[in-house]
């Protein structure tokens, strides 16, 4: 993250401008967790139905915290979900992960929603080796 720092920051949560990635990675990166291919089905529809509806409700009350570039703050590099200490969900794009960015985004969560991808999971299990 020592390289990142002077370019990566966090910003606020910019609904007009940011919603349609929050939606499509959450949306998106659970469903690519359960492997069942690309191609739209009855169960992938009710299942983005439902998501959709599942992920309007928690913003409603959540911290949206965007990590972008400095220099360009409309790039998007990831984002996290929380309520209070209650992390819902974070996203971090391929390319930044393992560098501290979802950390940053992760600061000073305690408990957090199921389901999680994979990633997640191995960010749930380094913070709990650092405790």
């Amino acid at each position: 993250m020592d390289d990142l720092g002077s370019i990566v920051v966090l910003r606020p949560f910019h609904k007009e401008l940011d919603s349609g990635m929050v939606y499509a990675c959450w949306r998106n990166n659970l469903w690519g967790e359960k492997e069942l291919g690309d191609e739209r089905t009855p169960e992938s529809t009710e299942f983005y139905t439902n998501l959709t509806k599942q992920i309007r409700e928690t913003l409603k009350n959540a911290e949206v915290r965007i990590a972008c570039l400095s220099h360009f703050p409309d790039v998007i590099i990831g984002y996290s979900v929380m309520t209070k200490k209650h992390l819902h969900w974070v996203f971090v794009k391929p390319e930044y992960r393992k560098t501290g960015v979802a950390t940053l985004l992760t600061k000073g969560f305690k408990t957090y929603d199921e389901p999680m991808t994979k990633i997640g999971k191995a960010i749930l299990e380094k913070k709990n080796e650092e405790e």
